[in-house]
């Protein structure tokens, strides 16, 4: 199943707008992982105009995009080609969820690392308040940028943590492939089920590429199979899982799963053929 020379071929296309970026530290399983968000709900908090930790940061201006960073950040040369990208894929993420493009201006505050984030924040990966992106190497732009995309379609944060997380993958532009990944995981003997997707509270895909390459799958599974409005109901929906599954998709749980592991199996071998 592996598509090594295709996936290598499209993060070098997108490397000039660093959104084919690592992650921290690797896979991590989900009991491992470890969510702060009542640090993350509190960051505007400590972004305040009479803040001195921001002092002495030196701003870059390119149309409606602010990226400020500090004197001794060292990766500053490419701060056009940053913004250019994230105005690029904001409109194609726009479009895709039938929004307009938000006319605020975006301060993107770029620290030398996610040691110095989690300095400044509190948490150690990139986070989006209002028109405010936290953000450093080696994390994708392009998931925050798709966070900040979904904080515009609907700023409360949904009750199943796992959509919104299958979605800032799925829109990651890092060229990965979640439905091999799903299936390898099929092989592997360590596929989650929707249901405990659903109650995962850990899913973090700045810190892992396990549960979060599911939820991209299944969020592909729903675009596809039953369109945007569907995806739309299920991300707002306040239902226990089962009983949100019943009324959006008029289905069971496993009846659902298992569709989209039919979906998963085609979507893969279709993708492989072209």
């Amino acid at each position: 199943r592996i598509t090594r020379n295709k996936l290598i071929l499209i993060l070098f296309l997108i490397s000039g707008f660093i959104l084919s970026c690592g992650t921290k530290g690797g896979d991590k399983s989900k009991n491992n992982l470890k969510t702060d968000t009542a640090k993350e709900e509190n960051i505007a908090t400590q972004i305040e105009s009479n803040d001195t930790s921001y002092e002495n940061w030196i701003s870059y201006t390119y149309e409606d995009i602010i990226i400020l960073y500090p004197p001794e950040h060292v990766f500053v040369d490419n701060l056009e080609d940053m913004a250019q990208g994230f105005i690029k894929f904001r409109k194609q993420v726009c479009d895709y969820f039938k929004i307009q493009i938000p006319k605020d201006t975006i301060n993107i505050y770029y620290y030398t690392g996610y040691g110095q984030m989690e300095k400044f924040t509190g948490i150690d990966y990139p986070s989006v308040d209002s028109n405010i992106i936290h953000f450093s190497m080696p994390f994708n732009l392009g998931a925050s940028m798709t966070e900040y995309v979904l904080y515009n379609w609907h700023p409360k944060e949904p009750k199943f943590n796992f959509i919104k997380q299958g979605i800032m993958t799925l829109f990651d532009f890092s060229g990965q492939d979640y439905h091999e990944m799903t299936l390898n995981f099929i092989d592997e003997k360590k596929l989650l089920s929707l249901e405990e997707l659903a109650v995962d509270t850990t899913i973090n895909m700045f810190h892992e590429k396990y549960q979060s390459a599911e939820a991209a799958s299944f969020v592909a599974f729903v675009l596809e199979i039953y369109h945007l409005e569907t995806l739309e109901k299920l991300y707002l929906s306040e239902d226990p899982f089962p009983e949100a599954v019943n009324k959006i998709f008029k289905a069971d749980v496993d009846v659902l799963q298992n569709r989209w592991l039919e979906f998963t199996e085609k979507a893969y071998y279709r993708q492989l053929n072209n």
